[in-house]
């Protein structure tokens, strides 16, 4: 009889980005899905500040305040002959094998290419994109340029920095002459809808701003596309072996408020 040993799988979850709690949703979700009879999933939760722990509770139940004892703080190991994670208890540490890392962190430290290079440090495999697409397709203004450069239509745009300082007028001028009425104002280095209002009029237009501005010191102005939304998911790197999902379209029964 031939056993086969299981996968050892790291999901990461969690982090320091505003998109903290997203992640933690996401994550339970992903574990949801695995197949326990192919994999050992490795729930790794990095605290708010920082903190990497291992989570040994049902993910179902998981909560940042109900860590407890079903956590214990961890070091992820950045030596390439002997990697994994070091689990740290009772004065004592034990080295656990990773095979592959499911990172499901957002934002900041997690889709900008610096877990990521963690990860091509060490040498192990991970789900996702690499270092170079993930830290240039995290600033909105950046890929927005290499799209540009394609010839590939875009929303219209503007951008600011933080230390940019207008009047609202010069700001509902741009708006106007650039932009134009509704547009949707955002951090330009988040990944979801957090720091995201659409605006309608001069009226909303600095507090959304000042809102966005909250999340990142670089904000982006990008006029309403009245359009479908349509997505398709790729596995691979363009090789004979890439393979495309079907494709589907995301169906919404309201305007975005938020």
């Amino acid at each position: 009889m031939t056993f086969v040993r299981k996968l050892n799988v790291a999901v990461i979850f969690g982090g320091r980005s505003a998109e903290h709690e997203v992640s933690v949703k996401s994550a339970i979700y992903i574990i949801s899905k695995f197949s326990y009879e192919k994999y050992n999933v490795i729930p790794i939760y990095i605290t708010q500040d920082g903190k990497w722990m291992i989570y040994s509770g049902k993910i179902v139940d998981f909560h940042a305040s109900n860590l407890g004892d079903d956590s214990v703080q961890i070091i992820f190991s950045t030596d390439k002959s002997n990697p994994g994670i070091f689990r740290v208890y009772d004065n004592r540490i034990q080295h656990i094998k990773v095979d592959v890392v499911f990172p499901a962190l957002l934002g900041m430290y997690g889709e900008d290419g610096t877990i990521q290079g963690l990860f091509e440090l060490t040498d192990i495999p991970y789900v996702g994109c690499g270092v170079f697409a993930s830290s240039v397709c995290m600033d909105k203004t950046l890929i927005k340029s290499i799209v540009e450069s394609c010839q590939i239509p875009q929303p219209k745009s503007i951008s600011y920095e933080k230390t940019t300082i207008l009047t609202a007028d010069k700001y509902n001028n741009d708006v106007i002459n650039h932009v134009g009425y509704p547009c949707f104002i955002k951090p330009a280095r988040l990944g979801t809808s957090i720091g995201i209002r659409r605006v309608t009029k001069k009226e909303e237009l600095s507090p959304a701003i000042e809102h966005a501005f909250m999340f990142d010191r670089k904000i982006i102005i990008e006029e309403l596309i009245n359009g479908r939304e349509l997505k398709c998911a790729v596995l691979g790197s363009g090789g004979e072996d890439t393979e495309a999902s079907v494709m589907c379209e995301v169906k919404k029964n309201r305007a975005f408020i938020l």
